[in-house]
């Protein structure tokens, strides 16, 4: 019907900020698709750039900041263009908003969660994660998980969407659990 399925399953999605964080390909690549539902993103010059939002301080944030990129550089796709990567260190994030519409949230901010919503929201960039907890708490707007054997889950954080001023088609809401408000 999509081009894919998606099975919306539960799970606690959390992680200790110093243990190692790995990102399955499908879960960028589940990413790139959800890109292809959001109104009125637009390539520039036919890339999509992505922030990736680490804590260059905090070695597994870090590492999952450069795991993605790599991912994402390595030819991950989305009808809206081809996609680029760029590391944003979360001290420098005025200046690295400035430029971006979409921005994945690397596990091992917590503590910075705030500074992030404020940032991403002010600037309007939509936030991506695959820690669920940051959806559930209104620190990221989409949070994707992949598990062998598990299927998919997508959560959609209604309120952190509507802050962030991001619309998705309606087709893509219903195939996300909609946490923090409106259903």
């Amino acid at each position: 019907m999509f081009g894919f399925m998606w099975a919306i399953l539960f799970s606690s999605g959390s992680f200790e900020p110093d243990s190692p964080v790995e990102i399955n390909p499908l879960e960028a690549k589940v990413m790139a698709r959800a890109l292809n539902f959001v109104r009125g993103l637009e390539a520039k010059a036919g890339v999509v750039e992505i922030g990736v939002i680490y804590d260059p301080g905090n070695p597994s944030s870090e590492a999952a900041a450069l795991q993605f990129q790599r991912i994402i550089d390595n030819g991950v796709v989305s009808k809206k263009g081809r996609l680029s990567a760029v590391l944003i260190a979360v001290d420098s994030l005025t200046a690295g908003l400035a430029k971006i519409a979409v921005a994945f949230v690397a596990p091992g901010l917590d503590s910075q969660c705030r500074t992030i919503v404020k940032g991403t929201a002010h600037h309007r960039v939509l936030t991506l994660t695959i820690d669920l907890d940051y959806v559930r708490d209104g620190c990221s707007v989409l949070g994707v998980r992949a598990q062998p054997g598990s299927g998919v889950e997508i959560y959609l954080n209604e309120r952190t969407r509507e802050a962030h001023g991001v619309e998705f088609d309606a087709a893509f809401k219903y195939m996300a659990k909609r946490v923090g408000g409106r259903k």
